[in-house]
């Protein structure tokens, strides 16, 4: 994230393009949002109901960023590959089936203590999902970096996956 600031605050050394401006303050709004609403959601000093929507609204603004990233980093990587777009649609399909698993009533369990909230996924299908998205993540962008370390600038890095 401190790599990205520096590149948006000082755009007019690096020349990037506009959509990858917007992409990228795109990702740390929804970053921010993350933070802001899971950090929140924790807390007593709000009634359930608003605690709720905090926590639904970090989920979404959790697998939003993570989606945007990884499909901007595979697609980079992959930028010859004929099936570039296959990791993003893959993305985009996982992110619906959150997002409808999400909305179905009694998703979660609010557990109230002395001091904060605590939330238990009482949907399994919410919670595989989730897993399922993040492990689909993970192994696009393995197998992409690992076939696409030749696009790298830095040599010596691509010396360093060619181990693996």
């Amino acid at each position: 994230a401190i790599g990205i600031t520096h590149v948006v605050i000082h755009r007019e050394n690096y020349d990037p393009e506009n959509l990858f401006l917007i992409v990228v303050v795109s990702y740390l709004i929804f970053e921010g949002i993350y933070i802001f609403s899971f950090s929140l959601s924790a807390e007593k000093g709000f009634n359930t109901s608003s605690a709720l929507t905090l926590w639904y609204l970090s989920i979404l603004a959790r697998i939003t960023s993570i989606g945007q990233f990884a499909s901007i980093h595979n697609s980079e990587l992959n930028k010859d590959s004929k099936i570039k777009l296959f990791p993003g649609l893959s993305y985009i399909f996982m992110f619906g089936v959150i997002l409808s698993l999400l909305f179905q009533p009694n998703s979660f369990t609010l557990i109230e203590t002395d001091l904060e909230y605590y939330f238990s996924f009482e949907n399994v299908g919410l919670l595989t999902s989730i897993i399922i998205y993040n492990s689909i993540i993970v192994i696009f962008t393995w197998i992409i970096q690992i076939r696409g370390y030749k696009n790298f600038a830095d040599k010596k890095l691509c010396k360093f996956f060619t181990y693996f």
